[in-house]
């Protein structure tokens, strides 16, 4: 109510897209603080997946236009949300520090939030958990040793980046103090139970499934779903390594880092020879699911209108393989008869601020939701796939698992396809093992 200005001309609103509600709005007393009006809300907030909570932060003013005051952090059920901490207050464990600004990082259906904040003492920064009796947790602050390194190594800055799943886990993203490494590669991602997390990985580390000396350089990250599924990104160096296949995608927890997709590599589900020219994009989705976007070249790969390198879209299917989803180039029917081409695709929900864990665009029974761009009058239309796991025994895909399976297999082996590397760990006698193994099992 009342007229609209420079005070009170944003809010915050949930639900449908038609029929959304003010959760806040500038100007509004702000929950839990006398006398403080909400004076910005600067877009960062976290939703959870399934049960309407909602974290948020603001900047507050004295009622009702005055000085700034401070800043907040709220969560809870997304019409009722609740003051979790504000500026000048305590930091729990850290007698004499204070909480200074903040960044909203992630909440779970419980209604648990994971934030961080810069501290009073200006150097000092925390990452918090509040749980869903009301309590405070810190579970990273500056100085405080970082697990998994060498006694004395402690963290310099936390978080960049942390996410919360549903059974009470936590990735995140910190800087370390190690003085024998160059500032910018302090990086180091963390993974565990809020009460102790462990090291994942970190900058100068072996980088798992390449080979031996090639470390990271760097890494981006972390993307965890409600589900505990955590993903990064990094980029590698070595001898071999060179520009053209030094960024890759990873996943796992602590000892089972895996390496997803790298470019350079064959590209999943094209012709021999096809590779992953870059990739663009890699997404988790809420289920726990990877959706990989990237550009191709190769042998029978042409530019579309001769200087753009193709798109092409995969996901993984439910035994973590990536499936091949779409391809930029090749025409797709969006109404009976009538064929448009692909230039590029778009995950729905993929340029909302909102963390990764609340993307709704793959769900757990492998239906994917993305959004296609065509050349040929500017339109756009949105499409729905069945990501469905491929029997890899079926070698030459011809809908049946028959003897010629077993010669086409063989035949790629002695040529060292790629495609005959069954087991992932490079061509060897034991790939013939494994796929004998998968013939003889049949597909379901």
């Amino acid at each position: 109510g009342g007229p609209v200005n420079s005070y009170n001309d944003g809010g915050l609103y949930f639900g449908p897209p038609d029929a959304p509600r003010l959760v806040i709005r500038a100007g509004d007393p702000a929950p839990g603080i006398p006398g403080m009006n909400i004076e910005l809300i600067p877009g960062q907030y976290a939703l959870s997946q399934s049960t309407g909570k909602i974290a948020f932060n603001a900047f507050y003013l004295v009622a009702p236009q005055g000085a700034v005051a401070g800043q907040g952090i709220w969560g809870g059920d997304a019409f009722n949300p609740h003051l979790l901490a504000k500026t000048g207050d305590p930091v729990p464990e850290m007698p004499g520090s204070h909480f200074g600004e903040f960044v909203t990082w992630s909440v779970n259906d419980a209604g648990e939030v994971a934030f961080a904040s810069q501290l009073d003492t200006v150097q000092d920064s925390v990452l918090c958990v509040s749980r869903a009796d009301g309590s405070l947790r810190v579970v990273a602050r500056t100085g405080q040793q970082v697990p998994g390194m060498p006694p004395g190594i402690g963290y310099w800055r936390v978080a960049d980046g942390a996410f919360l799943d549903n059974s009470g886990h936590l990735a995140f993203m910190a800087f370390h103090n190690d003085q024998s490494r160059p500032p910018s590669e302090r990086r180091a991602i963390f993974y565990g139970p809020i009460e102790d997390p462990q090291l994942l990985v970190f900058i100068g580390q072996d980088c798992p499934g390449l080979a031996s000396g090639d470390t990271f350089a760097d890494l981006g990250g972390p993307f965890m779903s409600v589900s505990g599924s955590v993903m990064f990104r990094g980029i590698a160096r070595g001898a071999d390594i060179t520009p053209a296949n030094n960024f890759g995608v990873w996943a796992g927890g602590p000892g089972d880092v895996h390496l997803v997709i790298r470019a350079g590599d064959q590209a999943p589900g094209l012709p021999a020879g096809v590779i992953v020219n870059s990739l663009s994009g890699s997404f988790l989705s809420s289920a726990g699911r990877l959706v990989v976007r990237g550009q191709i070249a190769g042998p029978g790969i042409d530019l579309i209108d001769g200087n753009l390198i193709p798109d092409a879209l995969w996901a993984e299917d439910a035994t973590g393989a990536l499936q091949l989803v779409a391809r930029a180039g090749i025409p797709m029917e969006v109404e009976p008869g009538n064929f448009l081409t692909p230039l590029g695709f778009t995950l729905a929900g993929e340029r909302s601020y909102a963390p990764s864990q609340s993307r709704q665009f793959y769900n757990s029974s492998g239906r994917l939701l993305f959004s296609v761009d065509f050349i040929e009058d500017g339109s756009a239309a949105l499409f729905t796939a069945d990501i469905t796991p491929v029997c890899r025994a079926d070698y030459n895909g011809s809908d049946g698992v028959t003897v010629a399976d077993i010669f086409d297999f063989l035949n790629g082996w002695f040529a060292g396809d790629e495609q005959a590397d069954f087991n992932g760990g490079g061509l060897s006698v034991s790939d013939i093992f494994d796929f004998l193994n998968a013939w003889f099992a049949g597909c379901a």
